[in-house]
C-alpha cells in the first residue's frame, strides 16, 4: 500500500492528501487550478495489517505515469481555448455583417431594412426631364390661374354687373344675398385650389423619379 503526504498549494495554501511518489513532480491544484511542483509537508505510513492476516500484493504501477503524476504542457496555457475579446459591434440580421452604425436601419451590403425586415429592391430610373418637369407643374399652374380669374369674376359680379343688369329681368343678380352665397361658395373653391397651388408648386416643384421595375 503506497504511503499517502500531505501536499501544500504555494498559491492559495490549500493542503490536501498525496502519494507519496508525488515528490518534484509538477502537477494542479483541485482548488485554484494552477500548476506548481510538489514539496511534501509530510508523509503518513501506511498502517501494518493485523497479524496472520496475508497482505495483498499491490498491482505494480510505474509512477512517471501515474495520471495524479501526468502533466500536459498545454495546461500552462493561459487561454487554451483561444478565445478572444467579445464583438458587440452590431450586425445585420440578414447577412450578418457589420452595420455602419448603432442607429442604421438599412445594411449597406445586403440592403436589408430592420424595422420593415424586407430587402431593399434594386429598380432602373431614368433621368428626370424638361418636359417631365413642365408636365408636373402644369396643374399647380392652371389652379393658381384658376384663382386669379375666380377672384377677377367676382369682383365683376359685384362692381359691374349691378349697373349691366338694372332694369332687366336679370335683374334678380343684383342683390345682396346673391353675392354672400356667392362669395361663400367662391372662397371654398378657392381654398382647395390655393392649397393644391402651395404643395404642388412650393412643397413639391420637383416630379418623382421615373422608375422601372
Amino acid at each position: 500500500m503506497a504511503a499517502t503526504a500531505v501536499i501544500s498549494c504555494p498559491h492559495c495554501q490549500q493542503k490536501f492528501k498525496g502519494n507519496e511518489n508525488l515528490q518534484g513532480k509538477k502537477i494542479k491544484c483541485p482548488k485554484c487550478a494552477r500548476p506548481f511542483v510538489v514539496e511534501m509537508a509530510g508523509v503518513d505510513k501506511p498502517a501494518a495489517p493485523p497479524a496472520g492476516e496475508a497482505v495483498k500484493a499491490a498491482p505494480s504501477k510505474d509512477p512517471g505515469k501515474s495520471k495524479a503524476a501526468a502533466w500536459n504542457p498545454e495546461d500552462d496555457d493561459a487561454n487554451p481555448y483561444a478565445a478572444t475579446d467579445i464583438d458587440l459591434a452590431p450586425r445585420c440580421p440578414y447577412c450578418a455583417n457589420e452595420m455602419e452604425s448603432e442607429d442604421a436601419v438599412v445594411c449597406q451590403f445586403c440592403g436589408y431594412n430592420t424595422k420593415t425586415r424586407e430587402l431593399g429592391k434594386t429598380v432602373k430610373v431614368f433621368a428626370t426631364t424638361a418636359g417631365d418637369h413642365f408636365r408636373w407643374l402644369l396643374p399647380g399652374m392652371a389652379c393658381a390661374l384658376t384663382v386669379v380669374l375666380i377672384v377677377v369674376g367676382y369682383l365683376y359680379f359685384c362692381l359691374q354687373l349691378p349697373e349691366v343688369v338694372k332694369g332687366s329681368w336679370t335683374s334678380f343678380l343684383d342683390h345682396e344675398s346673391m353675392r354672400l352665397w356667392l362669395c361663400l361658395m367662391l372662397l371654398a373653391v378657392m381654398w382647395g385650389l390655393g392649397l393644391f397651388v402651395f404643395k404642388r408648386l412650393f412643397l413639391e416643384p420637383m416630379p418623382p423619379e421615373n422608375v422601372k421595375d
